[in-house]
């Protein structure tokens, strides 16, 4: 997952929405980042990508707000070693969003002066 989410948080800006992402037949894809964002994501673990669910079916700005994101991961019944796993994970995600967050607003900044 880390290299996945390293991929992510320094491309972000560079990928392409799924409606424009086309290739013709036979070109050579190895420079698309959206291409190699999915072979990334694709050779995540079940447990990587049941953590990367969890948090994009889950943390949003109103769970965030209103305090029940930490509820609802108590819920998991999750307990010890995989209940650190997943909490690690989780916030290699939460770092991941906040660095593009910082991005975006930086690279807005820099557009309007």
């Amino acid at each position: 997952m880390k290299a996945y989410l390293a991929f992510y948080r320094d491309w972000w800006n560079a990928l392409l929405p799924a409606s424009e992402h086309v290739h013709e037949v036979g070109e050579n894809t190895a420079g698309c980042y959206n291409c190699r964002l999915d072979a990334l994501g694709g050779a995540m673990s079940r447990f990587e990508v049941a953590c990367w669910s969890w948090y994009a079916d889950n943390v949003n700005a109103f769970a965030m707000e209103a305090g029940i994101v930490g509820e609802m991961f108590r819920d998991l019944g999750l307990k010890s070693k995989l209940k650190s796993m997943f909490l690690s994970a989780l916030n290699e995600i939460h770092f991941t969003f906040d660095a593009i967050r910082a991005a975006k607003i930086k690279q807005m900044r820099d557009n309007h002066g």
